[in-house]
């Protein structure tokens, strides 16, 4: 592992003057003051767990059943494990962008998923429990990789201006899947340009002017 990470880390020390990868965070710091805010986390928190566009409980409820199950058990591995999940839940919660940008479902926790999706049956929980919630997160999954396209719902509703979109259960990422896109375009490219979008308390919002 050390062999593989050298590289990219004496990269990141001649070019970012810092081993870590700094390049995304300078990006996000240039459009928002706040890049990780804790008056965010209850808003954050909410959306990553329960928001119809990118809630864990709709598209991968295998992470919740892993975390509370392994919460539960006297498996030090397993509660360590359990701990880091939420550690990367609660931090991506206090995100500026939390929603993740354009994208299908919790983009920020993909790695939640696949290490829950280990974590899981190795924890003391009802096991039709661990069944339905693996199948959920599985169908769902397997339906974003199919079906998904930026038109159906990103680019229609805009998360990145109006996060309120994010909360609409009746026109979710979910449903859009559904929509009928075969007389509309395939690349973010041929939309019309979004608004200008700025970064104000942890929200973001419309820009005014040209």
């Amino acid at each position: 592992a050390l062999g593989v990470a050298a590289p990219f880390i004496i990269w990141n020390a001649i070019h970012l003057g810092t081993p870590l990868p700094v390049a995304q965070l300078d990006a996000n710091a240039a459009v928002s003051a706040d890049v990780f805010a804790l008056p965010g986390l209850p808003v954050g928190l909410a959306g990553l767990v329960a928001s119809p566009g990118r809630g864990l409980i709709f598209y991968a409820p295998i992470v919740l059943v892993a975390i509370i199950a392994a919460a539960r058990t006297r498996d030090l591995t397993a509660r360590l494990v359990a701990l880091g999940l939420v550690a990367q839940v609660l931090v991506m919660a206090c995100f500026h962008m939390w929603w993740g940008g354009v994208c299908f479902g919790p983009r920020f926790l993909a790695e939640a998923v696949w290490v829950a999706v280990w974590l899981a049956p190795l924890v003391p929980a009802p096991r039709w429990l661990v069944a339905a919630a693996s199948v959920v997160t599985v169908a769902v999954g397997g339906l974003g990789l199919l079906l998904w396209r930026a038109e159906q719902w990103e680019a229609r509703r805009m998360p990145d201006i109006d996060q309120s979109a994010l909360w609409d259960f009746a026109d979710s990422p979910l449903t859009a899947l559904g929509r009928d896109i075969s007389g509309e375009p395939l690349a973010l490219e041929s939309l019309v340009e979004p608004a200008r979008m700025r970064c104000t308390n942890g929200r973001i919002v419309s820009e005014s002017g040209p």
